[in-house]
């Protein structure tokens, strides 16, 4: 193996993963089952266990969905509606584990996860955007991950999208209701598989549906290039990567419309698909735990 970095903890709705990670983004002893959901005992005894079995010392990332703070407390996650909050997941994990351990939203780390080892090595700024069941977000400036004053930076999925809409005629009201797998397979009336599995095969229809997804998941990264001027978008998450082929070209077609000074005074955003699949969240968590002092 080459030399440890730090243990790696990616904790979702459905499945936990963990593992050690080293120097060169190389996973060792991965681990992946069932997330325990029923309590705040249950899923803190599954990370202690988990961690301990690893039989690696040294610090401890770990990636979790929702709103955590700068304490490492989670205080909100949809993906874990049994638990009650806040969760203090750094404090507690420490006292068990005897060790140091840091705890920030999963699309951040990812993102953290893809500058260090996957797509985006070559930037020092860039947006992920993880697209699954919601739609989650990380920005990397000027080479380091950007947290916020509450340490909830990155919430791109609860931009909303048209506040004035009547939400009878099905309008949009964020960018996580129309973007999502949720939202992609409540307008298609079906699963985002299916759908994927028709546009592959030529069907019209459901080309149309990818197509008006990608047009409005254009406009808003175009809006984070201006806001921010990140060199990179780079687009992940289970739906995000199974998507991407039906996703590029509009996205890029909505830089090249919506991106200030595009084609004149500046380049367009490097448009790129996620790497590091599901493990970008486990790495990111080491990379950053390694880094902490």
């Amino acid at each position: 193996m080459a030399t440890p970095l730090a243990v790696g903890v990616d904790i979702g709705g459905t499945h936990l993963r963990a593992a050690v990670v080293d120097d060169t983004g190389a996973l060792h002893a991965f681990v992946k089952q069932p997330t325990a959901t029923a309590s705040n005992d249950a899923l803190i005894n599954q990370i202690v266990t988990v961690v301990s079995g690893l039989h690696v010392d040294g610090p401890v990332g770990v990636a979790i969905a929702g709103l955590v703070d700068a304490a490492g407390r989670l205080r909100v996650s949809p993906n874990l509606p049994a638990l009650q909050y806040p969760l203090t997941l750094k404090d507690t994990l420490q006292a068990r584990l005897n060790r140091p351990v840091w705890v920030v939203n999963d699309a951040s780390l990812a993102a953290l996860g893809e500058h260090r080892f996957g797509v985006a090595t070559d930037v020092t700024s860039l947006l992920l955007v993880t697209i699954g069941t919601g739609v989650g977000a990380g920005l990397i400036l000027n080479g380091a991950l950007l947290a916020g004053v509450n340490g909830f930076a990155g919430e791109l999925g609860h931009s909303v999208l048209n506040p004035l809409a009547d939400a009878t005629k099905m309008s949009p009201q964020t960018l996580e209701t129309y973007v999502s797998a949720t939202g992609i397979a409540a307008r298609a009336g079906m699963s985002t598989p299916e759908l994927l599995a028709l546009a592959n095969a030529g069907d019209q229809a459901a080309q149309a549906v990818l197509k008006d997804t990608a047009d409005v998941l254009g406009v808003a990264l175009a809006n984070v290039v201006n806001l921010l001027d990140v060199a990179v978008c780079v687009i992940g998450g289970g739906a995000g990567v199974a998507l991407y082929s039906f996703l590029e070209q509009p996205v890029r077609d909505a830089f090249a419309t919506h991106v200030l000074g595009a084609g004149s005074v500046r380049d367009l955003p490097a448009l790129r698909c996620a790497t590091l699949g599901d493990t970008a969240g486990v790495i990111g968590a080491a990379v950053w735990a390694a880094n902490q002092r």
